[in-house]
This record gives structure tokens, sequence and C-alpha cells, in this order.
């Protein structure tokens, strides 16, 4: 298991998509594409996806195989004990 900074956190989103991949590979034995990862949370858009796996992968909660478009592996099997932290967005019209 790697090694992790003590501040590390997950958002809900990412929250959400380790628990779809987790999902996915136990019903399916692989893990999904990218584009069912965005179907499977409601969404037609493959960005969001691919930003979250970007963040994902800099804290090295996954690695990705490069060339494959089912080669995510979550390195982190603890990953549920992380906490969740959604940021705060202030109003302008807040003082």
């Amino acid at each position: 298991m790697p090694s992790l900074d003590a501040d590390l956190f997950l958002t809900s989103r990412q929250h959400k998509l380790l628990d779809f991949i987790e999902k996915f590979r136990k019903a399916n034995e692989n893990s999904p594409t990218q584009r069912e990862m965005a179907e499977g949370l409601g969404n037609q858009a493959l960005r969001p996806v691919q930003e979250i796996l970007d963040v994902l992968q800099r804290k090295k909660i996954i690695t990705r195989k490069p060339g494959s478009s089912r080669g995510i592996h979550i390195r982190y099997p603890n990953w549920r004990t992380l906490p969740i932290r959604d940021r705060q967005l202030r109003s302008k019209a807040a003082v």
C-alpha cells in the first residue's frame, strides 16, 4: 500500500467515481472505460471524468496503464477511510 499524505482527502465526486470503479470491477472483473464511467455517473461528457482521474492519479490513489482503456487500478484499498471534503465556494455577495 502506498504511503499517503496525512492531509489527503477526496471530494464527493472523486469518492463517487472510485465507488463506481470498484463496483464495476467486482461485477465485470475489469475496469470500466472512461465512457462507461461517465455514463455510470449520469454524465455524457468525458472531460469531467478525465479530470477526476488525473487528480486521483496525482494523489497516487489510482494508477493508469498507458494505452489501455481499461487500465485503471486502485492502489489504495482503504480509500473509503479518507475524509470527504468539498470546497466551499464563497458567494461574491457574502461579506
